[in-house]
Parts: structure tokens; C-alpha cells; sequence
């Protein structure tokens, strides 16, 4: 007796990003999660960073953000996954966008 395979189309997706990495969703929360990366960053200047300079370094994280949310709506993305802690010292120029199927 023969058996017949179905085989089903993905219908989601699961990525689980490494530890030190922060997840933006696309859709709706998005500005929550840029609230919290941001929160979070603020947290972890090093001590003595100016405080005069705080505000500055906020705005220039939030626009870098919005910049980079933008081109990837403007790709179909609807998961933005961003390192937002640094890895032996060094900021890690990368970041993964899932999509919708094309």
C-alpha cells in the first residue's frame, strides 16, 4: 500500500536572533520597539558620556532607526532584526529583514 506525502507551503516563520540582538516588528509595535532599543542604549553609554551630549545621541539613534525601518517597508519587510549590543568591542554593521514570500 502506497502512502501519499503532502507537502504544505509555509504559512509563518520562527528566528529566534542571537543573544544581544532586538527585534522590530514592521507592522504594528513599531514604534514601541524603537522606544525600547533606544531606552536600552541610552542606558549603556559609557560612564562619563557627557549628559549635554545625551539628547543629541538619542536623536541621531532614532533617525538612524527610522532610516533603516523605512528601506525595509520599502522592501516588504515585516520583521527588522538589529544587533544593538556590541560583540568583542565592535558594533556590528548587519541586520536581517524577513519579508513577505515573493
Amino acid at each position: 500500500m502506497a502512502t501519499t506525502e503532502h507537502h504544505r507551503s509555509p504559512t509563518g516563520f520562527n528566528l529566534v536572533p542571537p543573544p544581544g540582538w532586538d527585534v522590530i516588528p514592521l507592522r504594528t509595535g513599531t514604534q514601541e520597539a524603537m522606544d525600547r532599543i533606544v531606552r536600552k542604549a541610552v542606558a549603556q553609554l559609557p560612564v562619563g558620556f557627557p549628559k549635554d551630549d545625551i539628547p543629541q545621541a538619542r536623536l541621531k539613534l532614532v533617525k538612524e532607526m527610522k532610516k533603516v525601518v523605512r528601506q525595509a517597508r520599502a522592501k516588504g519587510g515585516m520583521t527588522l532584526y538589529l544587533p544593538t549590543e556590541r560583540l568583542h568591542g565592535v558594533a556590528l554593521p548587519v541586520s536581517i529583514v524577513a519579508s513577505e514570500p515573493i
